[in-house]
């Protein structure tokens, strides 16, 4: 087991020192279900006189002092692999040739070789380590994973990225090439346009999503974030970004870029929380397809007495 993340990150402290990190903590953290409509709500809504909402990302982490970390960085972290060393020793790039060769006895779709993007996605879809981080684009859906192994009166983390600062972020650093390259493949299956991506490894974030969907990420409405320095950790990755972009469209201002909000629910709050979410129609086997996401579901409704038990004759 990885030991919990207690003192911040040489990174997360830039972050808040630039101004892109905001955390939410204290007073503003969220103590029920009134304070999270009121965070979506203030997140969501859509700016006066501007055309279109601002798009958010976001992400629950059931550990508050969790900072943004990859399955590929977690894991590196276990087994004592310096993250300095994953390009070196070819330990990623053995990793995904050894998916690619097991993979075709179980995929219905199978990637082209050079698709670097739809097998990453696979192997994050299936729980191999990756450079990716899972996103949403649901405040639902990231605080019902924040909550998944929640107890009351603990710390979950729900982290919210401005998409529309990250898009214009990535506009000022784009590698060259890349803007001609998005504008000529009509089709968006920017195949040619990710090895373009992934040939520039300075530390960047760039949002992706590959062009044939897992049916995870449909029923998640997720995406990813990619690191484009596999050997420095996310949040350094993330660090790296502009404040103050200046995007294709000019520069825009933004008044909230990235947030870390405290979740912070007592036993009640946490049952009415998760009553609320599961009569949305948000819970594991909506949110992971088949039977074992179905299995998984009834761990959800064992909290609530009218939802376990069954009728005096049957069981319903």
């Amino acid at each position: 087991m990885l030991a919990e993340q207690t003192a911040p990150s040489p990174s997360f402290r830039k972050l808040r020192r630039s101004g892109v990190l905001s955390v939410f903590d204290g007073q503003h953290s969220v103590r029920n279900w009134k304070d999270f409509e009121a965070l979506f709500s203030a997140l969501e809504a859509k700016p006066p006189r501007r055309r279109k909402r601002q798009q958010w990302l976001y992400r629950g982490e059931g550990n508050w002092d969790q900072e943004l970390q990859t399955s590929l960085e977690k894991d590196a972290a276990q087994y004592r692999v310096p993250l300095s060393r994953l390009y070196h020793a070819k330990i990623k790039k053995g990793l995904i040739r050894r998916f690619k060769r097991e993979n075709s006895r179980h995929a219905v779709h199978v990637p082209e070789q050079d698709d670097h993007v739809g097998w990453l996605s696979i192997m994050q879809h299936h729980g191999a380590p990756t450079r990716l981080l899972d996103i949403t684009y649901s405040i639902y859906v990231a605080l019902y994973f924040a909550l998944w192994t929640y107890r009351p009166n603990g710390a979950a983390g729900l982290w919210c990225i401005n998409y529309d600062w990250l898009s214009d972020a990535w506009d000022e650093v784009a590698p060259d090439g890349y803007h001609q390259e998005y504008d000529r493949d009509t089709s968006g299956r920017y195949l040619d346009l990710y090895k373009l991506v992934l040939r520039d490894r300075k530390s960047k974030v760039y949002p992706i999503a590959p062009y044939h969907f897992p049916e995870r990420l449909v029923l998640q409405q997720s995406g990813f974030l990619l690191p484009l320095d596999v050997t420095k950790p996310f949040m350094a990755n993330l660090a790296s970004m502009p404040k103050d972009p200046v995007g294709r469209a000019g520069r825009r201002s933004f008044q909230n870029r990235v947030l870390k909000v405290r979740i912070k629910l007592a036993t009640r709050d946490l049952e009415e929380v998760r009553y609320r979410l599961l009569r949305m129609n948000i819970n594991n086997a909506t949110l992971f397809p088949g039977l074992d996401g179905y299995a998984g579901s009834l761990r959800d409704r064992f909290p609530f007495q009218e939802q376990r038990e069954g009728k005096a004759k049957g069981f319903n």
